[in-house]
């Protein structure tokens, strides 16, 4: 199951590395883009899905993922959510922005566009993790942290800085 999957940028290669997806967003536009990239991908179900409380059986899946949104949503009620619907050994996989490696710059600019996007300098649930702070949030959780690798982008527009993380359900 994907979480967050906006437009589905991440969904085609879901897709190819797994028999079947559900991806999921809370927002019905962004499911509409979804399904129009994915439209040929006859493994992948489009619905709409707020990860921090599912309509999913508990034990469902073998993997959970979520690219881009761990930092919009709350963790702890994200995470025992995740822990509810994955069977027991079933991953969890975040993509998540992280404040390392950012330069003061790219620092000013993440608030700027939450003030131009939100009207206030954080909205409501999005939190600027560190390696520090979201490791040890994801084991309190009930998960073995298998990796936690990195990730940059500096061609991206703001700079990406975040870590890849994947971890186990106890």
């Amino acid at each position: 199951v994907e979480f967050g999957c906006g437009t589905g940028y991440f969904t085609p290669l879901l897709a190819q590395l797994s028999g079947e997806v559900i991806a999921t967003d809370i927002a019905e536009p962004m499911l509409d883009l979804a399904r129009e990239r994915i439209r040929d991908l006859a493994n992948v179900t489009v619905q709409v899905q707020d990860c921090e409380q599912t309509t999913f059986s508990p034990n469902s899946f073998n993997t959970a993922f979520l690219g881009l949104t761990f930092q919009l949503v709350d963790g702890p009620k994200t995470l025992a959510e995740m822990n509810r619907i994955l069977r027991p050994g079933g991953n969890l996989i975040l993509a998540i922005p992280t404040m390392e490696g950012l330069c003061l710059r790219d620092k000013l600019g993440c608030i700027l566009r939450n003030v131009r996007a939100y009207g206030r300098i954080r909205p409501p649930g999005t939190r600027l993790y560190t390696r520090q702070s979201l490791l040890p949030l994801i084991t309190r959780g009930g998960f073995t942290v298998l990796d936690a690798e990195p990730l940059s982008d500096p061609d991206h527009p703001g700079g990406f800085s975040g870590l890849y993380v994947r971890a186990t359900k106890m």
